[in-house]
C-alpha cells in the first residue's frame, strides 16, 4: 500500500513562488478589511471604522483567508504584501484600489 501525500495547487504556488496562475482577487470591501487587519484592528474595530456589524467583519476575514489560502491574520497579510495588494509607502500602509474608488478608510 502506497502512502501519497496530495498538496493544493496554491500550496505549490507558494513554496515554489508561482504567481502566474490566476486568483481571485479580493473585492474593495475586503480590501478595506485587509488594510485594517493589517494595521491591527479587531474585527469589533473594524466594523466601528467600516460601519459594519461584527459577524459581516468576521464574514469578509473569512473570505480573505479563503482567496490568500491563509490560515490567520499574519499569513493573511503577508500574503497580501507578496500579491501587491498592500504596500508601505514612507513607512504608511496603502492598499490598492480599483480606479475611482473612493477609501473610506482614514486611519493615523
Amino acid at each position: 500500500m502506497s502512502v501519497q501525500t496530495i498538496i493544493s495547487p496554491r500550496r505549490v504556488q507558494r513554496i515554489t513562488g508561482d504567481r502566474t496562475t490566476e486568483t481571485k482577487a479580493l473585492s474593495p470591501r475586503e480590501k478595506q478589511v485587509m488594510y485594517l487587519m493589517a494595521r491591527g484592528y479587531s474585527n469589533a474595530a473594524i466594523g466601528e471604522v467600516l460601519w459594519l456589524a461584527e459577524d459581516t467583519v468576521k464574514t469578509h476575514v473569512r473570505r480573505i483567508f479563503g482567496k490568500l489560502d491563509a490560515v490567520d491574520r499574519a499569513s493573511a497579510v503577508t500574503e497580501a504584501f507578496h500579491r501587491g495588494i498592500l504596500w508601505s509607502v514612507g513607512g504608511r500602509l496603502a492598499v490598492q484600489l480599483p480606479a475611482g474608488e473612493i477609501p473610506v478608510v482614514t486611519v493615523r
